[in-house]
């Protein structure tokens, strides 16, 4: 909670490149991602959807590393609850994301939720 309203960023830019050893190629993927989302212009892109989202940290480090990218207005975090396990622990990651002050503060009172969609029939049956 403390890095998100910290003024000092996580890394250097561009600094992954630097260290291949340290930074996995799906780090340095994620990483570009949100550098490529902080020159987007504001309002051209919509919620950011956190597939196989399992924890309070998954939806809370989406948050930190768009802050850290230098991203103007964040985009709105959905946590994209899919299998049987993940939809029964929504509501215990929700609380314990909803108690971070933080956090409460970020999203101005509003959240987007996603639960499901074809596959987690698969998983979890029909509702």
């Amino acid at each position: 909670e403390q890095q998100l309203a910290s003024p000092r960023p996580l890394l250097r830019p561009g600094v992954w490149h630097e260290y291949p050893e340290i930074f996995s190629p799906t780090c340095v993927d994620t990483l570009e991602t949100f550098a490529v989302i902080a020159e987007q212009h504001e309002g051209s892109l919509g919620a950011y959807v956190i597939s196989q989202c399992t924890s309070a940290s998954d939806i809370y480090s989406v948050l930190v590393l768009q802050k850290d990218a230098g991203v103007k207005k964040p985009l709105r975090v959905a946590p994209l609850f899919e299998t049987l396990d993940d939809l029964n622990g929504a509501p215990d990651t929700m609380k314990k994301l909803f108690s971070l002050p933080g956090y409460k503060g970020a999203i101005n009172g509003k959240h987007e939720i996603m639960i499901g969609y074809s596959d987690s029939a698969k998983d979890a049956g029909r509702l």
